[in-house]
C-alpha cells in the first residue's frame, strides 16, 4: 500500500443523490468550476462552500476526473467519466454505481478509510465471525 494516506476530503458529506451527474456535467462546461474566482462555484453548482469541496473530492476518488497535484487545479473529466456520463449521465444503473463503488473502496491513497473497512477491515471481522 502507498505510503500516502487521505482520511479526509469529503468536508464530511457523503455523496448526495445528484452531486456526481452535476460535477460531470459543469467540469465538461468549465474545468476550472471548482476554482474559479467568478463566477464562485458555489453559484455555479449551487452549494454551500463545503459541499463544493467534498464534491470536488468525490469526483476524484470514484474515478470520474483528475486533477494535477500542482498548479491550476482545473478538472479534467476522466475516460471513465466520459463513458459514464455519455452512458447513463444521471448515474442510475446498477452497474454504474457498483462500478464507482469498486474505484472508491480500492482508492488506499485519496480515500483510505474506505479501502481499510473494504479490504482490510471486512476480512479480519470476517474471519473474527467465522471463526477463521
Amino acid at each position: 500500500m502507498s505510503k500516502n494516506m487521505k482520511f479526509r476530503g469529503h468536508e464530511t458529506f457523503f455523496i448526495r443523490k445528484g452531486w456526481l451527474h452535476k460535477g460531470l456535467k459543469n467540469v465538461q462546461q468549465d474545468a476550472g468550476v471548482f476554482v474559479n474566482k467568478t463566477p464562485l462555484p458555489v453559484d455555479v453548482l449551487g452549494m454551500g462552500n463545503n459541499m463544493v469541496k467534498s464534491l470536488r473530492y468525490w469526483m476524484q476518488v470514484v474515478g470520474l476526473t483528475t486533477e494535477p497535484k500542482s498548479g491550476k487545479r482545473l478538472q479534467t473529466v476522466t475516460k471513465l467519466g466520459e463513458k459514464i456520463y455519455a452512458n447513463d449521465p444521471y448515474l442510475e444503473e446498477l452497474g454504474t454505481l457498483w462500478l464507482l463503488h469498486y474505484n472508491l473502496a480500492k482508492n488506499a491513497e485519496d480515500a483510505t478509510s474506505w479501502y481499510f473497512f473494504f479490504n482490510e477491515f471486512q476480512f479480519h471481522y470476517h474471519n473474527t465471525v467465522l471463526g477463521i
